[in-house]
């Protein structure tokens, strides 16, 4: 076998590991979803915006606690009942 022969070989064998091993990952990887309630998605989404203008340097610390101890924004808004919809209504064409 000449030298460029090898190193072809080496390359196809290197190319074939490389692609069973990331089909074994993908095929292994399972998602792990979580259900967040609507409050609990709200405090996170709170919470991320809050580091996030913390790191931009946008608000201080203090500002930031403040932010976070007060009681959640739509708290009125998430606590009203929904109310069924009773969807859209046909028409009758008159013809």
């Amino acid at each position: 076998m000449s030298e460029e022969e090898t190193s072809e070989s080496l390359a196809q064998e290197e190319k074939q590991t490389v692609e069973e091993i990331s089909e074994a990952y993908y095929e292994e990887a399972e998602a792990e979803y979580i259900t967040f309630s609507p409050q609990e998605l709200e405090q996170f989404l709170i919470r991320s915006e809050t580091w996030d203008k913390i790191a931009k340097g946008e608000i201080s610390l203090d500002e930031a606690k403040s932010i976070l101890e007060t009681p959640s924004r739509s708290t009125g808004l998430s606590m009203r009942k929904a109310k069924p919809s009773r969807g859209k209504k046909k028409r009758r064409s008159s013809s």
